[in-house]
């Protein structure tokens, strides 16, 4: 949606293995939070969250993957058309 600002992940705790896809459309800039619930972390692929796109028309893509009960990996495919 535009304008988002914060994502919140949440039953993601002790869920080994569990692993999506989070689509965004037409949003305009970053989303500058990325929560979870307090005794996990993020780990993003190359270290920081993506930029995403500016176009109204176009489609970010953030994937992740539960490690184990602390961590969560994370990567986004930005730009798609």
């Amino acid at each position: 949606t535009s304008g988002l600002t914060t994502v919140s992940l949440t039953n993601t705790a002790n869920i080994e293995g569990q692993a999506g896809h989070i689509v965004i459309t037409g949003n305009s800039g970053t989303i500058a939070t990325w929560t979870t619930p307090s005794n996990m972390n993020i780990k993003w692929f190359n270290g920081s969250a993506p930029t995403l796109s500016t176009t109204s028309t176009s489609y970010d893509i953030v994937s992740y993957y539960v490690l184990d009960s602390t961590t969560i990996l994370m990567n986004g495919s930005v730009g798609y058309s």
